[in-house]
């Protein structure tokens, strides 16, 4: 009888072990009236990153400047939420505006149309990042204040990667967010470039001749990261 129930014992495991081992059934397949899977949203348009404006009047005067990007803006600094700012500059690039003291104005905006052109466009190691950024900014025509503030947002971007393709953009980012400056400038100095991560080697591309700072003088940097 013991022999009998253990082999009772054996079989009903044996059973439940089998039946442990079989696939859980298939959910009901869906009728249709349910809502399909949402797709991945498209990747969106590069945002115009940091470009801010230096005002160098040769006196003290009211400056009124205006940026019209083709993107709604998305940061300004002083509040400027239609890019139009009352400037009193001074000829050393001190500015106020309302209580405000600044060094420079700042705005930012969506949807940047720029892309990277590979016959057109250079690649810089990672690590070279910074001497690149320097040398950017000297053949612009930046002073040692503008030169720091430009590399110092930039580099820890660009520097983060083993290699970056880089590509100056100025004119196309000039007819995309025109800048208007009352008094007009007798200089005026726009600096945009467009990046993105890539594969090595380091390609070089010459970089433009400083121009010449002479009377008023407005000058402007910035950048984004595209699609590479």
């Amino acid at each position: 009888m013991l022999w009998a129930a253990a082999g009772i014992g054996v079989v009903g495991l044996v059973a439940w072990w089998v039946l442990r081992q079989r696939p859980p059934p298939s959910p009901p397949e869906a009728d249709g009236g349910g809502e399909s899977p949402a797709l991945p949203d498209p990747p969106e348009p590069p945002k115009a990153r940091k470009p801010v404006i230096y005002l160098y009047p040769t006196r003290a005067e009211r400056v009124d400047v205006r940026v019209s990007p083709g993107g709604a803006l998305s940061a300004t600094w002083p509040p400027a939420p239609e890019g139009h700012w009352h400037v009193h500059a001074e000829p050393d690039g001190s500015l106020r505006v309302g209580e405000r003291s600044l060094r420079y104005l700042f705005w930012e905006a969506e949807g940047a149309p720029f892309g990277l052109d590979p016959s057109a466009s250079g690649v810089v190691a990672g690590r070279e990042a910074g001497a690149w950024l320097e040398a950017l900014a000297v053949s612009h025509g930046l002073t040692g204040p503008e030169t720091a503030d430009l590399v110092s947002y930039w580099l820890p971007e660009l520097s983060a990667h083993a290699f970056v393709r880089v590509q100056l953009v100025s004119e196309a980012f000039d007819a995309w967010a025109p800048l208007v400056v009352e008094p007009s400038p007798d200089t005026l100095i726009r600096l945009f470039f467009v990046w993105a991560p890539c594969e090595g080697p380091a390609v070089a591309r010459p970089l433009p001749l400083p121009p010449e700072r002479r009377g008023f003088t407005v000058v402007e940097w910035g950048g984004a990261r595209v699609e590479g």
